[in-house]
């Protein structure tokens, strides 16, 4: 789904050849993770599996001077990813340490089937598209990694 997307963003937005390959990255990542997801999904079920929840990050660079603008943002992705399941979202910066003022994401999903039905919508949502359009177009910052992890009760 996300071919035609490009195209759309390149011709309609003016977005760059970079933002695009930025944006298929983040589209290919998700694809990767929900169909992950969705082989332990079945795993679990047949094994009778009580399932964890699910922690999903995204690591950021914000760009010089756009602290508050990519802080704005994460509060409307966190309405749209609570929307499309996701149980939290919240937004941390690393204040000590080897990524001081590194931005990292994160989004709680009750269980890997949660997780997997968000992963389905994802990607297609009109209204994560556009604000992904938007962040890519504005340059607020720069993916650096994800991490999908599952959380462990202790």
């Amino acid at each position: 789904p996300y071919g035609r997307f490009m195209v759309l963003l390149y011709l309609e937005r003016n977005i760059t050849q970079s933002g695009i390959s930025k944006i298929r990255r983040f589209f290919l990542t998700y694809h990767y993770w929900g169909n992950t997801i969705t082989h332990n999904i079945n795993h679990s079920r047949k094994s009778g599996n009580q399932m964890a929840q699910v922690l999903a990050t995204t690591y950021w660079n914000v760009a010089l001077g756009k602290d508050l603008e990519f802080i704005e943002a994460n509060k409307r992705a966190k309405k749209i990813h609570m929307r499309l399941g996701a149980s939290n979202a919240m937004l941390q910066r690393v204040s000590v340490g080897v990524s001081s003022g590194q931005y990292i994401y994160n989004m709680v999903f009750e269980s890997g089937a949660v997780y997997g039905k968000f992963m389905d919508t994802v990607s297609t949502d009109s209204e994560w598209i556009a604000l992904w359009a938007e962040g890519v177009a504005k340059q607020w910052a720069t993916p650096t990694g994800n991490r999908l992890s599952t959380l462990i009760e202790i």
